[in-house]
């Protein structure tokens, strides 16, 4: 039996993608005639497709979107960790180096 490909619609454009991660792209694209990233709902629409990981921090100087982990998911998931080789000097006792944000 066929399987089908599941295939997201932006919501701006109605274009179809076959993943999350080329729908993300598509609609950071400054290339993409969509215009979805101008958009009073782009804000949304990035913390939808990510699953509220990601939110929009404002913008820089050259009106570039400035992105950070969510404060939710920071609360939810903590600080981030490494893997380190068990070869490398300073490794703590679980193997993990914890970056602090």
């Amino acid at each position: 039996m066929h399987n089908p490909v599941p295939r997201l619609l932006c919501p701006f454009c109605s274009r179809e993608y076959k993943s999350d991660v080329a729908l993300l792209a598509h609609a950071e694209s400054n290339k993409s005639r969509c215009g979805i990233k101008s958009h009073p709902g782009w804000r949304h629409f990035v913390d939808q497709i990510t699953g509220g990981l990601i939110d929009v921090a404002g913008r820089d100087s050259a009106g570039n979107y400035n992105y950070v982990v969510s404060p939710e998911a920071m609360a939810l998931y903590g600080p981030a960790q490494t893997k380190v080789g068990a070869l490398d000097k300073g490794v703590p006792e679980n193997g993990y180096v914890v970056d602090e944000w």
